[in-house]
């Protein structure tokens, strides 16, 4: 799940339990700019915030409109409000954006253990009306939304961020989206000072991290939520073990095991990032092993190294760990966009 969607459902179900009046917020459409997609949510009780539409106006306006709705016991559980992103709100993105506004009593409890338990790539699809908002889980009621077919259809291509909207001719519109997105699979080995600023940068990113190493007082808590340590005293190993189409990172201070490390993912060749921690030296020095070996040069060619943007030259842990970070975003984009092309 991604970290946005943790935060505004983690909001939502902690409300819910502790009987906190809560509204949750969601982007429905957008015709033109937009700070963020349709489906994006956040959750505004009288004292908190958890998630965002964007920020600006706009989501300092529908924080004050989901406050008022909280203290108006008249007001209806669900109202969908179109605006426009023009000077009236300090913004000048000028799109128009339809935003459902969902009072979320006791019954809500239901759909968001539902939601909370879902699958990697599960298709949820969120009913939304003037008067209503329903959630139908496809793989448990695929026959029950009304247009099925419709829905279907456009599930079997979902989008990567975000919902893809499907609006019915009485109006009503469909969200069609991941209920637990897949994130980026990434075998990050080293914990060393650049290994945990890493992980601390990707911590609320879309990644899974499988965090490696063969040193215990290195490898410790605090991990975050989508950090997996793994401890063994054959690091290079793991790499045999990993899925298909993952991203690796080497970065221990032992060359000999970054070389290992390396040469093993360059073997399999199924990988969508390899970076390894180092200079250009570094580098050429792996190069011509590989070659040496009789591995294809196209292959080779796919070895980052030095890790992180170019364009951000600090050598300091964190400088690293944010040029990392983005040099893997961008890769992440790509492969999503090279992936949805082919199919």
């Amino acid at each position: 799940m991604t970290a946005t969607a943790t935060a505004w459902l983690t909001a939502a179900r902690d409300a819910v339990a502790a009987g906190t009046p809560a509204m949750l917020v969601t982007v429905v459409t957008l015709k033109g700019s937009s700070p963020r997609a349709p489906g994006t949510r956040m959750v505004v009780t009288e004292t908190a915030i958890a998630g965002s539409i964007g920020g600006g106006g706009l989501e300092h306006a529908a924080i004050k409109a989901a406050r008022a709705r909280l203290a108006d016991p008249a007001a209806r559980p669900v109202t969908v409000e179109a605006t426009v992103l023009g000077p009236h709100l300090g913004q000048c993105c000028g799109g128009r954006v339809l935003v459902a506004h969902e009072r979320l009593d006791a019954g809500a409890k239901t759909w968001i253990a539902r939601w909370s338990a879902a699958v990697e790539g599960e298709t949820v699809v969120t009913e939304i009306a003037a008067d209503r908002v329903i959630r139908h889980f496809l793989a448990d009621d695929a026959a029950t939304s009304r247009p099925a077919a419709e829905v279907a259809r456009l599930a079997a291509d979902p989008t990567p961020e975000g919902a893809t909207v499907w609006r019915a001719d009485d109006g009503v519109h469909y969200l069609i989206e991941n209920a637990a997105p897949r994130p980026h699979r990434l075998y990050l080995f080293g914990a060393g000072h650049v290994g945990r600023a890493l992980v601390e940068v990707l911590a609320p990113l879309p990644f899974a991290v499988a965090w490696i190493d063969d040193r215990a007082a290195l490898l410790r808590p605090p991990f975050p939520a989508n950090a997996t340590p793994c401890l063994t005293a054959e690091p290079a190993a793991v790499v045999d073990a990993a899925e298909r189409g993952a991203m690796y990172l080497a970065m221990t201070p032992n060359h000999g095991l970054d070389f290992a490390i390396c040469e093993r993912v360059l073997s399999r060749g199924d990988f969508a990032f390899l970076g390894m921690v180092g200079s250009d030296g570094k580098r050429r020095a792996l190069v011509k092993r590989m070659r040496a070996r009789g591995l294809d040069n196209a292959v080779i060619d796919r070895l980052v190294c030095p890790i992180g943007l170019a364009g951000i030259p600090g050598k300091s842990p964190a400088e690293i760990a944010v040029a990392t970070a983005a040099q893997l975003l961008m890769t992440a984009a790509a492969e999503t966009d090279r992936t949805r092309s082919v199919a």
